[in-house]
């Protein structure tokens, strides 16, 4: 019984994408994902952001959701219902006021 193995750049890219994703907790992208200008993807800034820094994170939601469709309270409301968030009020539904994170 042979085995065939892929010799071509896709191949080798995958023999050594595969274990890094599988066994190391790395997260595949694909070149038309990534910010050419930044060399990352927007998707990785806003899960650091949201991870690290969730007052940051919530105050860019919100200026997104303002220019949108007004709805940024509820939104971000939702996004953090079970997120504790020391230092910052909350009124007595339990909701973040969004003048608070200015």
């Amino acid at each position: 019984m042979t085995t065939h193995t892929d010799t071509s750049e896709k191949g080798f890219q995958k023999l050594i994408t595969k274990p890094l994703v599988e066994k190391c907790g790395y997260i595949e992208t694909f070149s038309n994902e990534i910010d050419r200008d930044f060399c990352i993807t927007k998707s990785s800034i806003f899960a650091f952001l949201k991870e690290s820094q969730p007052v940051v994170y919530a105050f860019i939601i919100d200026e997104a959701h303002n220019s949108q469709s007004g709805t940024a309270s509820a939104s971000m409301n939702a996004l953090f219902s079970g997120v504790d968030i020391p230092d910052i009020e909350r009124n007595e539904y339990g909701e973040i006021d969004t003048e608070e994170l200015v």
